[in-house]
């Protein structure tokens, strides 16, 4: 006797996820499939079973909670939900910036889903708007020293993703540092002429995914890093796009975590 063949729907209501994320674990190996004359995806009864029993139930859970994260944020009906989620998490992990890299695979997800039509142009638009408030109102509730140091925030040229610097900012106010926003647009000869006057102590450029001229990265982190070393100052380059992987004078970070460590082990150093 054959075994029983699910619909994808109905794998996503026995489980509690969204279709997507049945579709990934079927394209990722993740869960065990077979395709109809047609094309469409049907999973054997005994395959979630399989995927519940081994070791994939781990990853499973991982994606449910992903799931979870972009319905809130495509869905929701409120920004406190996003605010009161954020707290939850931050409860959870202990720091900000380890939020930051929990949050790393939602934000992904919320592009893949755009990109393959699952969501619409508007949802992603109020997703990556409604984590941009709860981001902004956790960084809200830090009071920053008078003297605190100044860290410049700076998008990579023709990027308008911010999502990667607002988190950015959140983890350097942990760290007891002031941001100073000069996000989207900013033509790259004023941020070196801002350095260059002794505005900051800090610079943090960040490039999404969506940034890949190779060759216009690795010049505006040539010139920001030159004015940079002639003050003796950072720079960290951070997000996904494709900076250089060896960019000179700078610092490639691609982990919130990763970069709080560097921000407490320079002002460890700088106190000694």
């Amino acid at each position: 006797m054959s075994s029983e063949l699910l619909t994808t729907r109905e794998v996503a209501e026995l489980l509690g996820v969204g279709p997507t994320s049945v579709k990934r674990w079927a394209d990722t190996g993740l869960l065990r499939c077979v395709k109809t004359p047609g094309g469409h995806r049907r999973f054997p009864r005994e395959a979630l079973q399989e995927m519940l029993r081994g070791g994939e139930a781990a990853q499973a859970t991982e994606e449910d909670w992903v799931d979870r994260w972009v319905r809130m944020l495509s869905e929701g009906s409120g920004d406190r939900e996003v605010f009161d989620a954020l707290a939850v998490e931050y409860e959870r992990v202990g720091s900000w910036a380890r939020v930051g890299d929990r949050l790393a695979p939602v934000i992904s997800e919320v592009g893949y889903r755009w990109e393959i039509g699952a969501l619409s142009i508007l949802q992603e638009h109020l997703a990556s708007e409604r984590l941009l408030r709860g981001i902004a109102r956790a960084s809200d509730d830090f009071a920053l020293a008078p003297d605190a140091p100044r860290a410049l925030l700076v998008m990579a040229q023709g990027d308008e993703h911010t999502i990667g610097l607002a988190l950015v900012e959140l983890t350097l106010r942990e760290a007891g540092w002031n941001p100073r926003w000069a996000g989207r647009r900013t033509p790259i000869e004023q941020v070196c002429d801002f350095v260059r006057a002794g505005q900051c102590e800090l610079v943090c450029m960040s490039a999404s995914v969506h940034s890949k001229d190779a060759g216009s990265l690795a010049a505006q982190a040539d010139r920001v890093g030159r004015a940079c070393r002639e003050r003796r100052i950072d720079l960290f380059l951070g997000g996904r796009g494709l900076w250089p992987a060896a960019p000179g004078y700078a610092q490639r970070v691609q982990q919130f975590d990763d970069f709080r460590g560097r921000l407490l082990a320079q002002s460890s150093y700088k106190a000694g």
